[in-house]
């Protein structure tokens, strides 16, 4: 029974995860086409602001709380009582911070109309986080209504979009759209948590909570100091605000793919946490050896895929006046590969090990190399998309070095994460390259001329799996039953 259960919730989350990715598919191409890259800079500059505001106005009540809700969802008068605190911080921070938020947008961009009202149109999701409570539905594992419930609201939204979103003077429709249904999103899970969760004000504790808390949003949220820091110093300090759009293009495409590649890593991690709570290192080092291999399968042809279809991509997300952001979108097939490594690194070993004050520590050397780098940039005035994205994946190699030196001399892991035999799904992914040029020639549409060259990279990297016998892909063939599967079939 509880197999079931589990059964159904990883369903549940795997389609939710397909939406994901189908979506932005859908919907990113259609928008980039309306929008000018000058408009949808700032629609992204826009964002990235409030992005910076929305770190602090959860206070890191969602990672906290889910794991402490966890371990006291059966007692109903610890878990309400819980609750209460954590949401009456959660409620404070929010309206503290929507109200800078205001203040910040009036004394600075009051100049700037047009980016001041997309501002504006953004605090909708400051306001709407005092209803982010979705961490108790996933403490409570009702994986059913929170996939149901996004999918439903994502779907209405784009509906919207094709319906409302017709001309380039639409952008503030857009932002409107994308703010009322995270609102939606939000108060319908804090209706539905009413049922067995209940606000309860005796012997209200706050103080306990700052610290944890506060470690928290340092963990969850340090990650303004690689991508986010690039948005921000692209729209203040770029060539021009038509960057931001070029990047944030390019990062879509990596955001899609990164669904993909995590969720192997994300599979594995309760596993890897049991073992080591069991006190099983030699069970939790073979199981993360292990990993590697299925993780560099897909995730070096992925990134070279990337990197050969660049202008196709560029193309089919923005159009011709996106045609500019190949250079960014290759520079983030490299870096899949660097934030692959670096995230098995910190989430399957140094977090799962308990050593968040180190991962701080690191995260924050990472951060300072990150910022420097940026500061050259601007100096030089050579701060553009393409830059800012290679300066950030240069201080995320260091990252995985000084993550490694860690792991090695504190933790004392056995790591095969660069084992040479893993290079050769790397050798036959390069191969793609010449598949590509022979196939330069092609006349067709650019979804077809990708097509084509998809399948004929795929085909010659999977035969030369098969040729060599790869460990992989023996064990996952071994796990399909075509015989049975026809069997049923007939």
């Amino acid at each position: 029974m509880k197999d079931n259960f589990i059964i159904k919730n990883i369903m549940f989350k795997f389609l939710l995860e397909i939406l994901r990715i189908i979506i932005p598919i859908i919907s990113v191409p259609y928008i980039y086409r309306i929008f000018k890259p000058e408009i949808m800079g700032q629609v992204e500059f826009s964002q990235s602001i409030v992005g910076y505001f929305f770190i602090f106005a959860g206070f890191g009540v969602y990672t906290y709380g889910l794991r402490e809700i966890s371990r006291v969802r059966n007692n109903k008068e610890q878990r309400d009582k819980l609750f209460t605190d954590l949401f009456i911080i959660s409620t404070v921070s929010s309206i503290v911070v929507t109200l800078i938020y205001f203040g910040y947008v009036y004394f600075k961009f009051n100049s700037d109309l047009i980016l001041k009202n997309m501002l504006l149109i953004n605090s909708m999701n400051l306001i709407s986080y005092i209803f982010y409570i979705e961490w108790i539905n996933e403490a409570f594992e009702n994986y059913k209504f929170i996939s149901q419930k996004t999918m439903i609201i994502k779907i209405i939204n784009l509906v919207c979009i094709f319906l409302f979103i017709k001309v380039s003077e639409d952008f503030y429709k857009y932002l409107f759209l994308i703010n009322i249904f995270i609102f939606f999103n939000n108060f319908a899970s804090f209706i539905y948590i009413r049922r067995y969760i209940s606000l309860s004000f005796k012997n209200i504790e706050i103080k306990k909570y700052l610290f944890p808390l506060f470690l928290m949003i340092l963990i969850s949220n340090l990650n303004v100091l690689y991508t986010q820091l690039d948005r921000i110093t692209l729209g203040f300090y770029g060539e021009n605000i038509e960057e931001v759009a070029y990047y944030g293009v390019a990062q879509k495409v990596m955001s899609i793919m990164m669904v993909i590649i995590m969720s192997i890593v994300r599979v594995m991690m309760p596993r890897l946490s049991f073992y080591l709570g069991e006190g099983n290192k030699l069970e939790y080092e073979n199981l993360l050896n292990k990993t590697f291999p299925y993780i560099y399968l897909l995730v070096f042809p992925i990134s070279v895929g990337i990197g050969i279809l660049s202008k196709e991509i560029a193309l089919f997300f923005g159009g011709i006046e996106y045609i500019v952001a190949q250079g960014v979108i290759i520079i983030f097939g490299i870096r899949l590969i660097i934030t692959t490594i670096e995230t098995i690194l910190i989430n399957q070993v140094i977090f799962l090990n308990q050593r968040e004050r180190a991962i701080i520590f690191i995260y924050i050397i990472g951060g300072a190399i990150n910022f420097i780098l940026k500061v050259i940039l601007i100096k030089l005035h050579i701060l553009v998309g393409t830059m800012a994205i290679f300066t950030t994946m240069v201080s995320e190699i260091a990252l995985i070095g000084i993550e490694y030196y860690y792991i090695k001399k504190y933790l004392d892991i056995k790591l095969e994460i660069f084992k040479l035999n893993n290079l050769k799904y790397l050798i036959f992914s390069l191969l793609f390259i010449p598949i590509k040029y022979l196939l330069r020639n092609l006349n067709y549409s650019v979804m077809l001329n990708s097509m084509i060259v998809f399948i004929a990279c795929s085909s010659i990297y999977f035969i030369f799996l098969f040729m060599t016998k790869d460990k992989c892909l023996v064990e996952i063939m071994s796990k399909v039953d075509i015989k049975k599967y026809i069997s049923r079939r007939k």
